[in-house]
């Protein structure tokens, strides 16, 4: 969710589970649910008007930075470390908040309307 999502300290085996499933969201899911079944956390609720990131908007995001000369590898539909190096050039060039994450305003400069995508 970008700098205005929530934040969370991980430990060692948070890349060991990544190894697993390359997704930040399956590590912290994981490690969120772990705590709650352990009695030693809460799983934070959705913020209210909370969208997730969907696979088609961040190729559609690839596809506009790499067109825009920014080095995102191949569009795959991931926010990799290339795409959120990019991404956060973007951001910076466009005086935007620089967290590296496809927020509203960023899609917007780019010209993606998330939910034209997903219809």
């Amino acid at each position: 969710q970008g700098a205005d999502g929530p934040f969370f300290l991980v430990y060692p085996n948070f890349e060991y589970l990544r190894r697993w499933n390359g997704l930040e969201l399956y590590g912290l899911t994981t490690g969120l649910l772990a705590d709650a079944l352990a009695g030693t956390g809460e799983i934070p609720e959705r913020p209210e008007h909370f969208e997730p990131i969907r696979t088609e908007t961040v190729i559609a995001m690839q596809e506009i930075l790499a067109q825009k000369g920014y080095n995102i590898g191949n569009p795959d539909g991931k926010l990799g470390p290339k795409t959120r190096s990019a991404l956060r050039d973007f951001q910076k060039k466009n005086a935007l908040k620089q967290d590296g994450y496809p927020n509203q305003d960023t899609l917007i400069k780019l010209n993606i309307y998330q939910k034209e995508l997903n219809k």
